[in-house]
């Protein structure tokens, strides 16, 4: 893929995998988020000298004041080019000088120009120093902050909102409709991928675990923009959205549950979609965890169809168990004790405690799914996808699905081999590998598109 579409961007996750040099950098499980599990043991900032391209006319550049003003510069100017010069040679290695080109470029291509941009704020923490401020675009404010380390650009965060609603035209046939979904007092942000005015089958995305925009998008990849655009070339409309706790994650009580993270805002973006004329049949495609909350959704608002991808049947718990002491087997017998406490949890027994990053309140809410046997019961066509390098699914989860569906005709399973869990061409995976950039597999758009009835 030689263009990166980042239109809400994973800029929120993006460079920040690899701030630093890669000796200082603690690093990132795949499963989480590479923005803010990033650490750096560097005491200090200190200041490099690098000189910037001839041809933006620029003399060295010996402080980090001076680099935010030339970024901000050069971005209004659309000439970013000579800031890649500043980055550090981590972020080099996530995203040559095309795709960092093509980032901030395709913030322009889909919010407009930049109208404004507010006064900075300077942060500093753990080594870093971070430049904060809101660029203001015609159809979009976006709060974004560069932070620097060692003298070198190590990380940019940015996370617009939309201030209007927009249409933009992906090529001669594929437009998106971006807009927000107005779900239990919070307006979420959306975007609709179509082809033509006609009735035409629409799937719905799920998001996985953790907060995610609209994208889905993890460190440099995107994919449910490659899906939603990749569908609408095969006359399958969609609609994806970003998960509440991504943009308004201050908010999510201790007591809340699934009703909150998924339930309710989902259900409101299908409803969304039953109104709509584009739309003839709705499937649900949910990803990882997005999978079981298809299957549960399923039973009330009687979609065409699911599909699951790179997700489990298993029990959360065990599945994180499994991550947990993968990547940390010393400390396999206190993850043993966390995660049975979790599955034990019922509503009548929460105290506020916390299991694995989650209340046991969500967890009581998660242990009344009875995952296994919906599946067997479920009668509607279920396309089940996983991924054979994807390092956050296992043997079991995959040998569970076989047999859950054993004699359902409604049900098809399709294992892939050389693809990760986001769906783009891997052979292996480690946490950096994960976030980078690569080619999107074609596989998984046929095995979905399959899965849809025309």
């Amino acid at each position: 893929m030689k263009k990166l579409y980042l239109p809400v961007l994973l800029m929120t996750c993006l460079l920040m995998a690899a701030c630093g040099d890669a000796d200082k950098t603690k690093e990132n499980d795949a499963s989480t988020s590479i923005t803010v599990e990033t650490e750096t043991s560097n005491g200090s900032v200190t200041d490099v000298t690098t000189e910037a391209s001839d041809d933006n006319g620029a003399a060295q550049l010996s402080d980090n004041d001076k680099i935010y003003d030339f970024a901000i510069e050069c971005w209004k100017k659309r000439d970013v080019a000579p800031l890649y010069e500043y980055c550090s040679k981590d972020i080099k290695a996530l995203i040559d000088e095309d795709g960092f080109i093509g980032m901030f470029d395709d913030f322009i291509d889909n919010f407009g120009a930049i109208t404004s941009v507010d006064e900075k704020d300077v942060v500093e923490a753990q080594g870093m120093q971070s430049y904060c401020t809101t660029v203001h675009f015609e159809n979009a404010d976006c709060p974004a902050s560069f932070t620097f380390i060692n003298g070198e650009l190590g990380g940019i965060s940015m996370l617009p909102t939309f201030t209007k609603d927009f249409t933009k035209e992906v090529s001669d046939t594929v437009k998106e409709d971006y807009f927000q979904i107005d779900s239990d007092g919070y307006k979420l942000t959306a975007v609709f991928t179509y082809s033509g005015s006609d009735a035409q089958p629409t799937v719905l995305l799920i998001n996985g675990s953790g907060p995610s925009d609209y994208n889905e998008a993890t460190g440099l990849v995107a994919p449910f923009e490659e899906i939603a655009r990749r569908l609408a070339d095969k006359g399958i409309n969609s609609l994806r959205m970003e998960k509440r706790t991504y943009r308004f994650g201050d908010k999510f009580k201790p007591t809340d549950d699934l009703d909150e993270e998924y339930f309710t805002d989902f259900g409101n973006a299908y409803k969304w979609l039953q109104n709509d004329s584009r739309v003839s049949d709705i499937y649900i495609v949910g990803h990882s965890l997005g999978a079981q909350i298809a299957l549960e959704m399923s039973d009330e608002y009687k979609p065409a169809g699911l599909v699951f991808l790179n997700g489990t049947m298993r029990h959360l718990a065990d599945v994180a168990y499994d991550q947990y002491v993968e990547a940390d087997p010393a400390n396999k017998a206190a993850y043993t004790q966390m995660f049975s406490a979790a599955k034990a949890v019922t509503a009548a027994n929460v105290s506020g405690a916390n299991y694995g990053g989650l209340t046991d309140y969500y967890w009581a809410d998660y242990n009344d799914m009875d995952l296994e046997g919906d599946l067997k019961a479920v009668a509607i066509p279920v396309t089940i996808i996983n991924c054979g390098a994807d390092s956050q699914i296992y043997d079991a989860d995959i040998d569970l699905f076989k047999t859950l569906i054993e004699g359902k005709d409604n049900c098809t399973f399709t294992l892939l081999q050389g693809i990760n869990h986001f769906g783009y061409k891997s052979e292996g995976q480690n946490a950096y590998d994960t976030f980078k950039n690569r080619e999107f597999a074609t596989e998984i758009i046929d095995a979905i598109a399959a899965g849809i009835k025309k």
